[in-house]
């Protein structure tokens, strides 16, 4: 009887294997599956060796801030947090945002700025991650940022990290946030439910900031063409109107992606304007390169500094706008159109087209 139980088991193993799985094919250079219920290890590469964590840092950002200060506390935003470089959830200089939210931009956009901002409000943060890390038993690891921005001193293991993620699901608030696909943020006030009503109401402080800057230094010119793509473009009309009322200058306005194809002859004194929000308007930023090679003066009128329009004009004139989120524009189309009109009155005065005034 025995024999028999022995040749059958033999036969469906013929008949029905069981599949053997090859290690896989994993191309990071650390790894790591561990069950989260058990903490066991089920699959490892290189996961006890050291490496800098890039963002999953925010892992330990949001477990310390949960831990240590309420979800409906508000934070205003610095400076310092608005300047940092890398993803962003574009906060402003002067915003106040609850922690809640700031969880949401941290985990879902991986905010540097997020980041940021909740160490700045929790005293002695970066210390109470890497406390939080002995106290898990991740030994083989260092913070040194809460974003996760490469430093010498900033650096983990896929184990550790693995250790750390596990704790961090064991929180609620955490793993209700890591497992939402979209989030509408409002602002701390909940008067705005989404960021063109937020925007909308930022106009009046985007074109305050945008008159106490001085009027950039254009070249002077006889002839003007400006040229842009989609809201930018409506904005170029009005400084055709400013620019021949205001200054006498014969202008013209054109839609970059026709305007790149037939662009202004050289002439006496005659000038180009891009305006862009971003700076990276591909038609636009293509219109201007090809009045460039016409040898024409070429200015720009953008918001982000360092972008490609700004870098490869002859002159600027920054909007300071700020970060505009919204499809629809709103301060970006504001900023636009009023540094047209001071640019027309400046040239106006010094035509002597219109008085000067006190």
């Amino acid at each position: 009887m025995p024999k028999k139980i022995v040749y059958l088991f033999i036969i469906i193993n013929i008949l029905f294997p069981c599949p053997i799985h090859a290690a896989p094919n994993v191309s990071a250079e650390s790894a790591i599956v561990l069950d989260v219920a058990s903490g066991r290890v089920l699959y490892e590469k290189n996961a006890y060796e050291q490496r800098g964590m890039a963002s999953t840092t925010k892992i330990m950002t949001a477990i310390v801030a949960l831990e240590h200060e309420s979800p409906g506390d508000v934070i205003t935003v610095s400076s310092v947090a608005d300047a940092v470089e890398g993803s962003s959830m574009c906060l402003v200089t002067g915003e106040k945002i609850t922690l809640e939210n700031l969880l949401y931009g941290l985990m879902l956009q991986s905010g540097n700025d997020a980041a940021t901002a909740i160490s700045e409000h929790i005293p002695g943060f970066v210390g109470l991650m890497n406390q939080k890390a002995a106290e898990l038993g991740a030994a083989d690891t260092h913070f040194d940022n809460p974003h996760g921005l490469d430093s010498k001193q900033h650096y983990s293991t896929a184990y550790d990290m693995a250790l750390i993620t596990r704790y961090g699901l064991g929180l609620p608030e955490f793993a209700f946030i890591v497992k939402t696909k979209t989030k509408k943020v409002t602002d701390t006030t909940g008067e705005h439910t989404h960021y063109m009503s937020k925007e909308i109401q930022e106009q009046p402080a985007a074109l305050e900031r945008l008159m106490a800057a001085p009027v950039a230094e254009f070249p002077r010119a006889d002839r003007v063409a400006l040229t842009a793509c989609g809201s930018a473009y409506h904005a170029c009309l009005c400084g055709v109107h400013y620019l021949g009322k205001f200054a006498g200058i014969p202008a013209e306005a054109e839609i970059a992606s026709e305007f790149r194809y037939r662009p202004l002859l050289p002439g006496h004194e005659s000038l180009c304007i891009a305006v862009s929000q971003s700076g990276e308007t591909a038609d636009t930023l293509a219109a201007l390169r090809a009045v460039k090679t016409n040898g024409v003066l070429t200015t720009a009128i953008v918001n982000t500094q360092d972008s490609s329009i700004a870098r490869e004009s002859d002159a600027v004139q920054w909007m300071y706008a700020g970060p505009e989120i919204a499809v629809a524009t709103t301060k970006g189309y504001s900023t636009q159109v009023l540094a047209l009109l001071r640019l027309a009155l400046e040239w106006g005065r010094q035509r002597e087209w219109i008085d000067a005034g006190p």
